[in-house]
């Protein structure tokens, strides 16, 4: 989540509430650290390349296990931010949010769901 929010204009929204998070540990600073791995993410993606916004991800991850392990508290304010980006953010990682309409009566009519549809013939 914190990775799609880097790679998204939503950033600069999100950035000071996760510099916050981070801080809560001490040692390096938060808000540098923070800036040099979105800058990674940016840079992988003009590359075409996802393995350097993986290694972000899971650097972050562990970082994130290190702050709950030291903070519990944190998980209410981490869960939160993640709520909100996960509304904020149009396509969280394949996991945004569906919303499906159906007007009319459609018993006995042929009705697709999805993301992607190729040659779909319906007789």
């Amino acid at each position: 989540m914190i990775v799609s929010l880097m790679a998204s204009d939503l950033w600069s929204a999100f950035r000071g509430r996760v510099v916050a998070l981070w801080s809560r540990r001490g040692g390096e600073s938060a808000e540098e650290q923070l800036d040099v791995e979105r800058d990674e993410v940016l840079a992988s993606g003009d590359a075409g390349s996802e393995w350097m916004a993986e290694g972000v991800e899971a650097a972050l991850r562990l970082r994130l296990a290190r702050l709950l392990r030291e903070d519990p508290e944190v998980a209410a304010a981490l869960r939160a931010l993640a709520e909100e980006a996960e509304a904020a953010l149009p396509d969280a990682g394949g996991r945004g949010r569906v919303v499906n309409t159906i007007n009319g009566d459609v018993r006995d009519s042929t009705v697709l769901q999805g993301e992607r549809f190729g040659d779909v013939h319906i007789n």
